[in-house]
């Protein structure tokens, strides 16, 4: 009851859907996986990310708290209820962080350096 698999969704309604959540959750195990919107959005909301340990994912976290599948979703997802009660565990700082990290501004001035190169 307290698990909503979405599937496939606009970006707007994913949007509304993270604000709306206490976690997201992306077990992706696509070598291809580049860095998915919901899982930077979560970041910057402050929101509980849980995801898989491939290159991709762990980049997208960066320093992110967030919490990676080790073993099975289901244990994964059922220890942090049981350690945190679906209470985030993620600070101020952590948010502020990934909100300037994936700000619009340095993403322009990083697009502006790399083409001035």
């Amino acid at each position: 009851e307290w698990l909503v698999d979405k599937g496939p969704i606009s970006s707007l309604e994913a949007e509304k859907e993270v604000q709306r959540c206490d976690a997201v959750v992306l077990p992706s195990r696509y070598t291809s996986e580049c860095q998915p919107l919901s899982i930077i959005s979560a970041m910057c909301y402050g929101k509980v990310v849980i995801i898989n340990e491939t290159p991709a994912l762990i980049e997208t976290a960066g320093e992110y708290p967030a919490i990676f599948v080790k073993d099975s979703l289901e244990r994964t997802v059922e220890k942090w209820l049981l350690e945190f009660g679906s209470k985030t565990i993620v600070h101020s700082d952590d948010t502020n962080a990934a909100q300037k990290r994936y700000s619009k501004p340095l993403f322009i001035e990083t697009l502006r350096r790399l083409l001035a190169s």
